[in-house]
């Protein structure tokens, strides 16, 4: 069996420069970690510190109750090649919480698997940012009015709620087993067969050897948008909230 074959190997942070690097190029920040669930509309609170937000709390994953469809824009990078331990462990990482505990891939080795980041792009949705900057009143979710209520009841509201509007994600994350597969055809052939039922729904297998996986992985963000004012509408069905905020140029730690 292909995990059965190669040896364990641990990603590390240490070489994070250059895709942070070529991030910050195109007027974005690092997620470390990489985030399935830090995309477009989530908010969070947290406490400002030198240009930083730390003590980061979840507060829902999406402000808005009817966002429409998440929307790509050009592409920020093009494909990128995870040959550093820093973007494989992301990757791997990624692909584990996927399976869960339906296939045990603990021993996949970065000598053994080609993992490709296609088309990183920005992902946003249509007028959120405009909603937000003129504080245009739209329905709220029920999660994020329940919970932004109770912080300004505990005076725990200003300065500390901000919203991801723009998070940089690839189109596609590309697994290619092609050099353990050459080493091993009958573990290999077992373990894609394995893999197809374990990830269906969320990828699916080309060539024989290849995993395409199309969920979104957010690895970067564009500065968040601090709320400031948080109007609710007082209409009988509380769902309309007056929400306005500025641009930040701040890093979430």
């Amino acid at each position: 069996m292909l995990v059965a074959m190669a040896g364990i190997r641990c990603a590390v942070a240490q070489d994070l420069a250059a895709l942070e690097k070529l991030l910050h190029a195109a007027g974005y920040q690092l997620y470390n970690p990489a985030r399935a669930d830090w995309g477009p509309g989530f908010v969070f609170a947290g406490d400002v510190v030198n240009g930083r937000i730390s003590n980061v709390e979840e507060i829902c994953p999406n402000l808005y109750s009817n966002m429409g469809s998440l929307k790509g824009a050009a592409v920020v990078l093009a494909n990128y090649k995870a040959d550093d331990s820093f973007s494989f462990g992301v990757a791997l990482n990624f692909l584990k919480n996927i399976l869960g505990d339906k296939l045990d891939i603990g021993g996949m080795a970065q000598d053994k698997v080609d993992v490709s980041w296609k088309n990183m792009r920005e992902m946003s949705y249509t007028h959120m940012d405009q909603w937000l900057e003129t504080g245009e009143p739209r329905p709220v979710a029920a999660r994020c009015r329940a919970a932004i209520e109770d912080l300004k009841l505990k005076n725990r509201f200003k300065d500390r709620i901000f919203v991801i509007t723009r998070a940089v994600a690839p189109e596609a994350l590309v697994y290619d087993f092609s050099r353990a597969a050459h080493a091993d055809v009958n573990g290999s052939a077992n373990f894609m067969r394995g893999l197809d039922v374990a990830v269906q729904g969320k990828g699916h297998i080309t060539n024989g050897t290849q995993l395409v996986v199309d969920q979104h992985l957010f690895v970067g963000y564009a500065p968040p948008i601090k709320i400031d004012d948080w109007l609710p509408s007082h209409l009988v069905s509380g769902e309309i909230v007056q929400v306005r905020g500025r641009t930040s140029d701040l890093i979430v730690e």
